[in-house]
């Protein structure tokens, strides 16, 4: 279980129609969610859950299996607020390694995108 703000299908669409081009083509696509944090939401956060939520796209980030845009607007517990776009599972690639991320590069216009705040079982 872990708690995310969930991209609707505008953003995600949004999302892979700016981000998409760069994706290698025998990569997975995700773009799916910003983790919160792992198991139920935190009790101060609880108050959000079902609530839709904005996330500014600020920065994007590659390494040789993941594929990820940083993010701001919601709390997490992860070191680099994120949402990961792609990885290279035929070459072990996992969601998780976004959190291994460190090129990290400024998107000269950032975006908007929206999600809704959720618990994922």
């Amino acid at each position: 279980m872990y708690s995310a703000v969930v991209l609707d299908k505008e953003s995600r669409s949004k999302l892979l129609s700016v981000m998409g081009t760069y994706v290698p083509d025998d990569w997975e696509k995700i773009a799916h969610h910003m983790t919160i944090n792992m198991g139920p939401i935190k009790p101060e956060l609880e108050r959000y859950l079902g609530m839709t939520v904005p996330l500014r796209v600020k920065e994007i980030g590659i390494s040789e299996k993941a594929f990820a845009v940083k993010v701001e607007g919601f709390p997490t517990t992860n070191k680099i607020p994120h949402i990961t776009i792609a990885i290279d599972r035929k070459g072990g690639g996992k969601p998780v390694m976004s959190n291994l991320i460190t090129d990290w590069r400024p998107i000269q216009l950032g975006f908007d995108l929206k999600g809704t705040v959720k618990e994922i079982k």
